[in-house]
Formats: C-alpha cells, sequence, structure tokens
C-alpha cells in the first residue's frame, strides 16, 4: 500500500514539476515566448551539433525524392483506408460471434452456479 503511494506520488509530483518549470520557461505562453525559447534552445545546443555534424557524415546519407515519398505516403495512406474498410465490414459479424461466444459462456456458468447450489 505505502510502495504505490509513494509511487504515484512520484508521478504526480514529475509531472506537476514538468508544468511547473514549462511554465516558467515560457512553453505554454504566447508564439513569441515559444520562439525566444527555441532560439535560446538552438544556442545551447549549436556547440554539440557542431560535435555530431563532424561525426556524422550527412553528405553520404541518400535522402529519397519528394515524387518517392510522396509515393510512399499515398500508397500507406491507401492500405489504412482499405483496411479500416475491411474491419468496418467485418464489424458486425465480429460483434455477433462475441456477442454469441459471450452469451454462451454466461449462461454455462449460470448453469455452473445453478447445479452447484442444488448440490
Amino acid at each position: 500500500m505505502m510502495k504505490a503511494l509513494i509511487s504515484y506520488g512520484l508521478r504526480f509530483g514529475s509531472v506537476a514539476g514538468f508544468v511547473y518549470y514549462s511554465s516558467e520557461l515560457g512553453i505554454w505562453g504566447d508564439s513569441a515566448q515559444a520562439e525566444q525559447l527555441l532560439k535560446q534552445g538552438k544556442q545551447l545546443l549549436a556547440p554539440y551539433a557542431a560535435t555530431v555534424k563532424q561525426k556524422i557524415p550527412l553528405s553520404d546519407i541518400q535522402l529519397p525524392t519528394t515524387e518517392c515519398a510522396s509515393r510512399t505516403a499515398k500508397n500507406y495512406w491507401n492500405k489504412g483506408v482499405v483496411k479500416s474498410i475491411e474491419f468496418l465490414g467485418k464489424l458486425p459479424s465480429t460483434v455477433k460471434g462475441a456477442g454469441s461466444n459471450a452469451f454462451t459462456y454466461i449462461s454455462q456458468q449460470l448453469e455452473n452456479a445453478n447445479t452447484e447450489e442444488k448440490n
């Protein structure tokens, strides 16, 4: 019991701390504050980004062309739409089967309970 209380207390405290400090930084303010925070973050991370750029040769990385990325996005979108329509098409029979199974299970449990009470 005490372990769960401490666990929830730590979770709540970390979330509250995050909200408090992010509010102090200006994340939840207007767009001008957020832009200023972004500029400060870029300045803070600039030395680290330079070392990463030296270690990772970005010129060797082959990025997909716009046409390829567009074609891939359309393909995945269409597959998502087809799968969604298939799901919706199978939904009535799936719900009917699940309802039938639930009815069978519950009636068996009630019969078992009735036979145990009679004994």
